[in-house]
């Protein structure tokens, strides 16, 4: 009796997911991250005897096999608790349970710098396109907000210390553009000197980017920046917090790596705060406007509702080829639109990318710029800027 429960208990085990495959009775939620799942292919006689069909039916059968996802949490969550393994896109597991991807580790310890003259090159371009823009009353204002390897240094694990002598992209372009005076918002010193005195986690243990509260802060140091150096800025509200949200659940993107571990239960962290905003208009000036170029640290701003409720346009250029909030219905990409009517009908050219795009924020748009404005091949010289 014993041996027949048994054998049916492994019969079903290997019959149910095949079952669940071909006709799902059991809702199942999909994996989290950024991967292209594995397709039907179509059979050839050229890709049978290639072996390519073989490579691509194998793929896509195993990731159609029932349950799969669920499966993939359970190993995942096992190698985790059991070993501390941290599964996900090149994910590093740091002291306190703190994630690290490993892009903002070397990118921290100046594996990825791109060399001074390369970036003294785009500098250089940037204060001649700085120079252009002015004239038409337009400001060009560069925000580098802060990245993971640095902020939380000293939790990464002892293999990742950092040459005393290395150059990071980010502190070299900061450095290197302060000297043609162009305006600078640089987080990653000022978040490291916020970091055991703020009251708030200005960078999540699971998440990539700026906390909501230190998207927050930033945003509001860079209007009281944009007020003191431009007219047009008149219009921008004041940022007030009326109140702070305690959450032991992460909301937004506070929790971005975590999720593409794919786990059963969710990490451990600090609570996270979010604040309450509210916007005082001390102007009758009209609302500036601005177009956003960079990286995923806008979202915070624009999920905050920050960027709508104190911007008369909502304009953002995901590095520079991806243009929202248009592409939530349907893509529409930078290489389509008239570049400088689009730059030229703002107020505020904003680069908003960690790291200064490892030393070309705005990934791109400043060749593109300089190409456009650089009619007579003009070297651009230090002087004077807003």
């Amino acid at each position: 009796m014993t041996k027949r429960v048994i054998f049916i208990v492994v019969l079903a085990v290997m019959i149910f997911p095949q079952f669940q495959r071909v006709f799902h009775p059991i809702k199942s939620m999909g994996l989290k991250g950024a991967f292209v799942p594995a397709t039907k292919p179509s059979f050839a006689c050229s890709t049978w005897y290639a072996g390519t069909f073989q490579e691509k039916f194998i793929r896509y059968y195993n990731e159609s096999v029932g349950f799969r996802p669920d499966y993939v949490r359970l190993q995942n969550q096992v190698d985790y608790s059991v070993y501390t393994i941290p599964h996900g896109d090149d994910l590093v597991m740091g002291e306190n349970g703190i994630l690290f991807q490993m892009g903002y580790i070397i990118g921290y310890q100046g594996k990825t710098f791109p060399g001074k003259k390369f970036i003294d090159e785009r500098v250089r371009k940037l204060s001649y396109i700085q120079k252009c823009l002015w004239k038409k009353n337009i400001l060009v204002l560069v925000v580098i907000p802060p990245d993971k390897g640095s902020f939380w240094s000293d939790m990464l694990p002892s293999r990742f210390k950092k040459d005393p002598n290395a150059i990071t992209a980010g502190d070299y372009f900061a450095a290197k553009a302060r000297e043609y005076n162009i305006p600078v918002i640089d987080c990653n010193p000022w978040f490291k000197q916020l970091k055991d005195t703020s009251g708030f986690l200005l960078m999540t243990y699971t998440g990539m980017h700026w906390s909501d509260y230190g998207a927050f802060l930033a945003a509001d140091s860079t209007f009281h920046f944009l007020k003191q150096k431009s007219k047009a800025a008149e219009g921008l509200p004041e940022l007030k917090i009326e109140r702070i949200e305690l959450s032991d659940i992460a909301r937004h993107d506070d929790a971005d790596l975590e999720k593409t571990m794919n786990m059963i239960w969710p990490l451990p962290h600090p609570p996270l705060a979010y604040p309450v905003i509210s916007y005082v208009q001390t102007s009758a000036a009209p609302k500036p406007k601005a177009l956003f170029v960079g990286d995923s640290f806008f979202w915070q701003w624009y999920f905050q509702d920050i960027i709508q409720k104190s911007f008369a346009n909502t304009e953002f250029w995901y590095y520079d080829k991806t243009i929202f909030p248009e592409s939530f219905q349907m893509v529409r990409e930078t290489k389509d639109v008239d570049l400088r009517k689009s730059i030229e009908s703002k107020d505020f050219l904003i680069l908003v990318q960690v790291g200064a795009g490892n030393g070309d924020p705005g990934a791109g748009i400043i060749n593109r710029l300089y190409n456009l404005y650089d009619t007579v091949s003009r070297k651009p010289s230090k002087g004077k800027s807003p």
